[in-house]
Order: C-alpha cells, then sequence, then structure tokens
C-alpha cells in the first residue's frame, strides 16, 4: 500500500514538518562533519636552501612551504619531518629542528624559534620556514649525483609521533656536477644553497 507524506507525519502541522526536515537535514550535516577527518596540505616553495658550513657535512636544509587547511575543523601540526631517498635508495630522515626568519635588510636567515605545534585555522593557511636537519650526520659526499625523493610526512592532531602520520607530500630534485662540487667545497662559514625543486606532487583529497 502506498504511503504518503502525510501518512508519515501524521497530524503535524507544516510548520512542524518543516522543522522536522530541516533538523533531519542539519543531523545529516553536523554526522558528516564529525566524521570528516582535518585534512592538511603541504605545500613546498620552488627551491629549497641546503646550508653549507665549514665542515664536510650537508646535514641541514631550509624549506619555505605552505600549509593549507580546507576543512572546517582546526588542524594542529604537531610536528614533520622530511624522508630523502637518494638515487641509491638510501633513506636519510630530517626531523625539523628550527623556525627561521630573514634578517631585516639582508638575504640572511637567523633562528626564530624552536619548533612548536602549528594550529592552521579552519578553511585557512599557514607559511612557515623550517630548518630540517638530518637524524644522523651526512657527509658531503653522500649527496651523488642524480634525482632524490623528498617526502614530507607530518602529524595533525595527534601528539603520539609513534601513530601513523596523516599529512604526506612529496617533491624532487636533482644534484648535477655544478651543485655536487659546490657541495664539495670549503667554506669560510654557513652558506645557504638554493636548489630547484623540478617536481613536486599534488597532495590529493
Amino acid at each position: 500500500m502506498q504511503q504518503t507524506i502525510a501518512d508519515f507525519f501524521g497530524d503535524l502541522s507544516p510548520f512542524q514538518i518543516i522543522t522536522a526536515i530541516l533538523s533531519f537535514i542539519g543531523g545529516i550535516y553536523a554526522l558528516v562533519e564529525v566524521l570528516r577527518r582535518v585534512k592538511v596540505k603541504f605545500y613546498p616553495a620552488d627551491s629549497i636552501g641546503f646550508v653549507l658550513s665549514k665542515g664536510e657535512y650537508v646535514s641541514k636544509f631550509h624549506l619555505r612551504c605552505n600549509l593549507v587547511n580546507k576543512t572546517s575543523k582546526l588542524g594542529v601540526v604537531h610536528r614533520l619531518e622530511v624522508e630523502v631517498r637518494s638515487p641509491e635508495n638510501k633513506i636519510y630522515k630530517f626531523p625539523w629542528k628550527l623556525f627561521y626568519e630573514y634578517k631585516p635588510g639582508a638575504g640572511a636567515v637567523q633562528k626564530e624559534t624552536d619548533p612548536y605545534p602549528i594550529a592552521v585555522m579552519p578553511k585557512n593557511n599557514q607559511t612557515l620556514f623550517i630548518e630540517f636537519e638530518a637524524a644522523n650526520s651526512v657527509q658531503s659526499s653522500e649527496w651523488i649525483l642524480g634525482r632524490y625523493k623528498f617526502k614530507v610526512i607530518g602529524w595533525v592532531n595527534q601528539k603520539d609521533r609513534n601513530s601513523k602520520p596523516n599529512l604526506e607530500s612529496e617533491f624532487h630534485i636533482n644534484i648535477d656536477q655544478v651543485i655536487h662540487n659546490k657541495f664539495s667545497q670549503a667554506h669560510s662559514g654557513p652558506t645557504v644553497y638554493s636548489v630547484p625543486v623540478e617536481e613536486w606532487v599534488l597532495p590529493t583529497g
């Protein structure tokens, strides 16, 4: 037997019917928002700055990035790391070390602060200047010629580093002979040498 709308709502008035429908729609929307995960995306700049020092190590690099939160919930980035895969498939891990800033009236940079959780407001973005440092020192000779993959991982709304990271982005650089020679030279003091980002994978979702 076919059931009409009037049979479904019984003796409710039109106003009560409209209120019930709106409440139902609102409940569905609230459920979707609860189930929807916060997704913060990481977009790198067009180059990274390797820190070349007096010694024989190249274990730090500077990276400007943009964190984008397109969801309607607050996203807090508790930690960022970069896994660098060499042409020989060796993996080097670079946790974030500090946030830096540019000195007024100069191209040089200086430490601003130690890293701390970054809040990315809903429907908003946050630009960061981050220095990453290798967990284990990397000699300049280890930066051989070839293509490198940089995989950025992060923990959004998760304080425990042992939990599965839920932020991921990838980009690539190429170490040619000119860059390799630059890494191998002796430097009087810390120098930042820019290497272009040749390709990066747009975060999905």
